[in-house]
Parts: structure tokens; sequence; C-alpha cells
């Protein structure tokens, strides 16, 4: 039992008023004369016990009217959660409001069931006690350290969020805010405890806290999910038939037919489909389509599902260039096979320069530079290449047979690259690296038929690297031909050959024009198409930036409303965008002087698609494996009399009946007042 206002409790010093007025006894006596005091002097004793009974009777009675009045206006309260509590102590309390908490219960959604338990859970604690309020979303006005009428407000004010946090990361939480202060006596988790909230290992407990997890739960929630979508081809131009691959995902109990699968682009409906998803599979549905426009482009994958909808559209945006702007390099003359390309091509863009009459300072402005015919790399040229990888670009480099192997070696090595160790002069067969299977698939007509791959009469050997790459070209030995790197936040293609007919017959192979396609448009991909609200990555903007031209604005397209993300340098030259409240699903401008330079689209976290309930078993189980001390409060009981849900209520108050009591006492020294007399 805990009090409301135990200041009153201080009245109980007043006790010591009716104790004096029955031991000092303040009645004043008066004289009776009488003619003989012959008939008093046999008084009967027992008549002198019952007045001495009757006195300690009233004394009794008094006390406990006092005190009966005083428990009264503190307010007392039957509690049941606060059993193991220290009184004044910090309660750790977990909040739920993740997407998952919006399905329907028993007439009312998950969230405000969990809502109710909180309330309880704060009013069974003394005034005095302290909740350190933990939750999934990043708005700090809802968190941190609270008195029991702010805990109140902050619970009430709770709306869904739309990111997940697991929780070992809330109990992580959970040590670190406590820690600066006081340690949590008990942590209330109120949760649906899905699967998902257990993300990763707990972290091991050091100071034995008490934990209590009270599952908020309904019955088995049928749900489909789009999960995820993605390009075959990863480059878009205007005007070709564009593919989208949806993964759809089945968490149902049976199978669907039938499923209405529909792809808006720029708010414009372009496919609609129709598939059947297994039961507990994924399914995937392929959506052509056409767009003519350039620029950034808005896209909405959507289905139909109820209960759960939170997962039921898939945002992403992608961007379809004007062209491909390339820069090519050389010593004495350009390469006459990309001269040609290039001029024949009009969605490449191309300038022709020699290494040394460049006449700018950088390569801002090119997605690729492709460097040919040059014998040797100059420390000026090595230093712009350099600076342009940092800031996102491609570089192709084909070393000459007669190049200065000791400078190329130098150049490369100064990147962490692989350096020529020897010249090869026989005959080398090629084949498709590794990992381009899928994209050989959207260059030729029949991929399952086997082509003739491109031959090589002249090439370097390099030494072997275990580093990254992504492998254009192999020779059936596996040594390198034509790879890429990564190199600062670009890629680096190195060929191990000279493009030029003595040395190999790629240009003449129907391969060499969408290779040079592909290599040439690395640097103006989309970095993603759909960032989850779970990410915590910053957004990465490569040379957009003016540090001088106002400030960074994250305008969401369907609120308006616009914040301010912070802005840090990075370690190549791009700038890494941090957005400083947790965006809502759809779509947003990163503009700077009203001039949007990316679009984005955030979506729901996935992970909270997954609506299995871990058993209350394995939730102790994990708990202490970890070291935990964990209980299940359940929140589900049978039906029962009015009487005994009164008396099981875990936080009733008891004032009314002391004051009940007291009027009772009252009453009964009125009743022995009248008998004394």
């Amino acid at each position: 039992m805990v009090f409301e206002h135990p200041s009153f409790l201080f009245g109980l010093f007043l006790l010591i008023v009716p104790i004096l007025i029955h031991f000092l006894n303040f009645h004043r006596t008066r004289t009776v004369y009488f003619s003989s005091l012959k008939f008093l002097r046999e008084v009967q004793s027992t008549q002198r016990n019952r007045r001495n009974i009757q006195d300690l009777l009233l004394l009794l009675i008094r006390l406990l009217i006092i005190i009966c009045l005083v428990l009264a206006f503190a307010k007392p309260v039957r509690t049941k959660y606060s059993e193991r509590v220290v009184p004044g102590g910090l309660i750790g309390l977990y909040l739920d409001d993740s997407y998952s908490m919006e399905i329907n219960g028993t007439g009312e959604t998950l969230l405000k069931q969990a809502k109710k338990q909180a309330e309880g859970i704060i009013r069974s604690y003394p005034p005095d006690t302290r909740f350190l309020l933990i939750t999934n979303g990043t708005n700090r006005e809802f968190q941190g350290v609270a008195d029991p009428e702010m805990a109140m407000e902050r619970v009430a004010a709770l709306e869904p969020a739309p990111s997940a946090t697991g929780l070992a990361e809330i109990m992580k939480q959970f040590s670190e805010d406590a820690a600066a202060k006081r340690n949590c006596s008990a942590i209330y988790l109120i949760s649906d405890f899905t699967e998902s909230l257990f993300d990763s290992p707990l972290a091991i407990d050091s100071v034995g806290t008490q934990v209590f997890a009270v599952p908020v739960r309904t019955g088995a929630v049928p749900n489909i999910s789009v999960d995820s979508c993605w390009f075959d081809n990863p480059l878009h131009r205007s005007g070709q038939t564009e593919m989208l691959t949806v993964a759809i995902h089945n968490r149902s109990g049976e199978n669907i037919e039938s499923l209405a699968v529909r792809l808006t682009i720029n708010d414009s409906l372009r496919n609609e489909t129709s598939i059947s998803v297994p039961v507990s599979s994924v399914t995937e549905a392929r959506l052509p389509f056409t767009i003519t426009a350039t620029g950034w482009q808005r896209g909405r994958v959507s289905i139909a599902d109820y209960p759960c909808e939170f997962d039921n559209d898939l945002f992403f945006t992608y961007r379809i260039e004007t062209g491909i702007s390339v820069l090519l390099l050389y010593e004495e003359s350009p390469n006459p096979y990309f001269h040609r390309l290039f001029r024949n091509d009009p969605y490449f863009r191309s300038d022709e320069y020699p290494c040394k009459g460049f006449p700018r300072s950088d390569f801002k402005g090119y997605d690729a530079v492709i460097l040919t015919g040059s014998h040797a790399i100059d420390n000026q040229l090595s230093a712009r290449i350099k600076n342009y990888l940092n800031q996102g670009g491609t570089v192709w480099f084909f070393p000459e047979p007669t190049g200065q192997l000791v400078n190329y070696n130098e150049f490369l090595s100064s990147m962490q690259l692989p350096s020529i160790q020897s010249q090869a002069d026989y005959v080398i067969e090629s084949a498709l690296g590794r990992d381009q299977e899928e994209w050989l698939k959207t260059v030729v007509v029949n991929p399952d038929k086997k082509i003739r791959m491109p031959v090589f009469h002249q090439s370097f050997r390099f030494q072997k690297t275990g580093a990254i790459r992504s492998e254009f070209l192999t020779s059936l030995g596996g040594e390198m031909i034509l790879w890429q790197f990564p190199v600062g936040k670009g890629s680096f293609v190195l060929a191990s050959f000279a493009l030029e007919e003595k040395a190999t017959d790629l240009m003449f192979h129907p391969l060499f024009i969408p290779m040079t396609f592909q290599i040439t448009s690395t640097g103006i991909t989309n970095e993603y198409l759909y960032i989850s609200l779970n990410n915590n990555k910053p957004i990465t903007v490569y040379g957009a930036l003016q540090p001088d031209a106002g400030p960074v604005l994250l305008r969401n397209r369907s609120t308006g409303v616009e914040t301010a993300p912070v802005v840090k340098p990075g370690t190549g030259g791009e700038s890494m965008i941090y957005p400083t409240i947790t965006p809502l699903p759809g779509f947003y401008e990163l503009s700077q002087e009203n001039r949007v330079f990316k679009l984005l689209a955030y979506n729901n976290d996935r992970r909270e698609s997954d609506l299995t309930y871990v058993k209350d078993s394995l939730i102790i189980s994990r708990f202490k494996n970890a070291g935990w001390s964990a209980e299940i409060k359940s929140i589900d009981r049978p039906k029962q009399s009015r009487t005994k849900q009164a008396i099981d209520q875990p936080n009733r108050s008891l004032w009314h009946l002391f004051l009940i009591v007291a009027i009772a006492l009252l009453l009964t020294e009125s009743f022995v007042m009248n008998r004394k007399k």
C-alpha cells in the first residue's frame, strides 16, 4: 500500500492531543455540600472499574478516528506492481508504439491497450517515483525521466512511430540513460513482443535489474506485404521499356489468389497485374512500363491487405538522365573507337582533350573519364584523378604496351590497386565475370546460348589481389582482363590491354557498346531506390552543396513540412546529411536555395511485417540467458465477478474505506458517551 499524498501522514502527531486530555483531565471539580457522608462510604469498586474501561474505550475510539481521517486525506492506494520497488526509486517503462501495435485487438488497438497498462503501472507507485520512459520514436519530447504526472501526459499523447527499435537497443538505452543518474529498480516492457523485437542478442545485465514483460496481443494476424523492388537495368533512359520486379511476401496461413498489384509513376497508373501468392512464401511480380520524361521520377507499388496496412505501399525514386557526359583524355590522338562510338550515339556527350591540355583544374561535371594512349601519368593528372574519384567519379584506364611500367605502378599503388608484373604476348581467351550473368541477360537476345567472347593477343599480367572488385572480363584461368575497383567514393576500371587492333578484338565485339555504356554510367546510377525508416545511415550527396548558398532543407511533398537536417562534410568532398527527425513514409525533396538536387523515398521498416508473436516462455528464456531477472505480467484474465475484479485492480484507492470507518467510529463514540452519562 502506498499514499498519493504522504505529507498528510504528519497529522498522526495529533494523536497526542486525546492522550493528554485523558491523563491530565482538565475538567474542573465543583463542591457539593452534604449533611452527612455516612451513606457514601460503601461505594462499590465495580462502578469505578466500569468508568475506567469506558474512558479507555473512548480514548481508543478517538485515536482511531484521528488515524482514519489522516489516512483518508493521505489517499492510500493498494498496489500490485510495486511489491519489490524501493519508494522514490527510478522505474524504467518501455511502451512499444511501432506500427504493429496499431492492429485492432478486442475492440481497440493494441497501442490503446498498452497505454492503459502503462497508466495503471504509473498510478501504482508513490508520487516521488520517477519514470524513465522510452519509445520507438526519435522525438525526445515523449522520452526521458519524468514524474508520474508528466509520464501520464506523455503516455496519453503518444502516437504510432514509423520506426521500430530492437529490444537489445531498448535495454541499452535503459542502461545508458540510467547510468548517469541511478539504476532502474525495475523495468516494464509493454509490447506485442513480435519476433522482430529480438533482432539481436541482449546485452548482459550487470546490476540485477528486475524486468517485467507485459505482453499486449491479439489473435493470429494474416499479413501480406510489399517487401522490396528493383530494376533489371540500373541505368534509365527516356523512352526505354523499364522492368520493375516486386517481391510480395505472404505471411498468412492460406494461399492468396488474384492479388492485385498496382504500379504508379508520378501519380499516374502505369501497370496493374494479378498474381497468386502461396502460403508462407515470396512471389515476384514483373511490371514493365515506359517513361518519356527525364529527371527524378516518383514510383509507388500498392496492394490491398487488411488489417495490417502499414506495409501495403512501397515508395521508390529513380532518375532518368538526359545523357552521359564523358571526358576522353589522350597523349597524342583520341582513341578512334571511342571517338566514333561517342559521336554516333547522341546519348553520349563527349569532350576530347590531351592529358596536358585540359583547360580546367578538375573533372567536375563529367560522369566518366577515359584515359587511353598515355605512356606516363604525371603528378598533376594523378592528383586530378584521385580528387575526381573521391567525389564519386568513374575512371577507365588503358595502359600502353610501350608505357613506363614503373610510372604506371606508382600511379596504381597510390590508390592501392594491383600493379603490373609482366607483359603477355600470347593469345588469351576471355570469359564473362562472375557477377555479370544478370547483366548479360539484359543485352543479348538469347542469354542461354553460348556466345564467343573477345580474344586478347597482347596484354599485361597483374599481381593477384583479394580487393573488393567487380569483374567484367577475366581470363579462363581467372586472371584480370577488365575489373572495376572502388576508390574513394568512385570507381576505377582497370584494363589489362590497350584498346587497339593488334591487342584485342573487343571493339568489334557486340559486347563493346553495352559494356561501355554500363561502365561510363556507373557514376550516375542511383545509390538506392528507397530508404528504410530504421536505417540510420546518412544521405550522401556528391558535389551538389555549396556551403554559403543557404540551409539545406528536407521537405515532405505530401504535407509540405520542412526540416533542416544536419550536414557534415565527408572524407572525399561529399556531404553527409542526417535527418533531425524520423520522416514519415513518402517522398521527400532535398533542396538548397529552392533547388531540388535529390528526391528521396522513405518506407516503413519491413521487419515489422512479421507478426509472429514470441511465446512467453521464450521471452523469459532469452532474458535469463543474458543474466536478466524477468517475469511475465500478463493482462489476459478470465471473466470474473464485479467484486472479484474490484479486488484484483492493481491501483485501487482505499481512502473512502477509511472515511467510512471514521464515521462509524464517531457514531460509536456518541453511543459510549450517552451510556456513560
